[in-house]
């Protein structure tokens, strides 16, 4: 008589309970498999605590900054500025009594007319490229001082702007030369070169490189990062040369609403002499915000591509 089956081994196996695997006989206890420990991600640009990087929050930033030490980076563009203004304005006094013979004095006014604006235009510009190289390596050593929440003083930062006067005119002239070039190619490569090399001054300042090695380095600084930089100087672009065209249309009018209308050769060569001075402190008063922008700008990519903190950027300050 076949015997029957118990309840048990009609339904198999009690789902809900474990079987002891270790009381099988012949069969080995395997240990458990090692499970090595995820790689940690490694931090990009624009994750973790790596700091964004974007034409608003260049351009936002910027502005902060350079409202923030206003005071410091307007007395230091002016006494940078000081001696050209000078010149411009001893020019402008000496040259105005000259103008009615050099536009209508024959031969001679016209060998002046040729001779005279050219050499000018020339001493201009060299002298801009000193003072303005002075004062972006001034103004630049005082941005990421106030960003470092220190304080720089006037004089510490002009002491620092003309001890690297010359590394940063010869890598200004190299800037000039290759955007130059690149303007001729159909003006879009100028525009891409000038913003490649747009950190070039300040790594010449802060990292003590000069030439074509702050060239080198302003390129793999800025690279990924062009369209960003391009962004958030447009607006400041544009915000210049508003102000230079209305100056040029009614800055004569403004100097005569306030003086009143000038009635004498005297008075209308100060009303000239004034504009000409009006039209060169435009550069003082943009200078704050063009250097607050380029070294707010490079802070954030030193961080993002360096991994370098704030407080051990710049070697200068030690």
């Amino acid at each position: 008589m076949p015997q029957m089956e118990t309840g048990e081994g009609r339904r198999g196996k009690d789902p809900g309970k474990e079987e002891d695997i270790s009381s099988r006989p012949g069969e080995e206890l395997l240990p458990p498999p090692k499970v090595s420990p995820r790689p940690a991600r490694r931090r990009s640009g624009r994750r973790g605590n790596t700091p964004a990087f974007g034409p608003g929050i260049l351009l936002s930033g910027g502005m902060e900054l350079a409202l923030k030490g206003w005071v410091v980076f307007f007395v230091t563009a002016f006494i940078c500025f000081l001696p050209l203004l000078g010149y411009m304005g001893l020019d402008a006094w000496m040259s105005y009594a000259s103008m009615g013979e050099a536009m209508g004095g024959g031969a001679a006014g016209g060998a002046k007319g040729m001779n005279g604006p050219f050499w000018e235009a020339v001493w201009v510009l060299l002298g801009a490229m000193v003072f303005q190289g002075l004062a972006t390596g001034t103004l630049v050593f005082a941005a990421v001082g106030f960003l470092q929440g220190k304080r720089p003083g006037v004089g510490k930062s002009l002491a620092v702007g003309w001890k690297r006067l010359l590394p940063v005119l010869f890598t200004s002239l190299l800037i000039v030369g290759f955007v130059a070039i690149g303007t001729l190619l159909f003006v879009i490569p100028g525009v891409i070169v000038l913003v490649m090399l747009y950190l070039a001054l300040p790594v010449t300042v802060l990292e003590r490189k000069g030439g074509m090695e702050a060239l080198s380095r302003s390129a793999k600084l800025t690279s990924g990062h062009k369209m960003s930089i391009f962004l958030a100087l447009l607006p400041l672009g544009i915000l210049s040369s508003v102000l230079y065209a209305l100056w040029g249309h009614l800055g004569l009018g403004l100097i005569d609403g306030i003086l009143g209308r000038a009635s004498s050769f005297g008075e209308s060569r100060l009303h000239f002499v004034l504009f000409v001075l009006g039209r060169e402190g435009l550069d003082v008063l943009l200078a704050p915000f063009y250097a607050a922008l380029s070294a707010f700008a490079y802070v954030r990519l030193r961080e993002i591509k360096d991994g370098v903190r704030l407080k051990e950027l710049v070697k200068v300050f030690r």
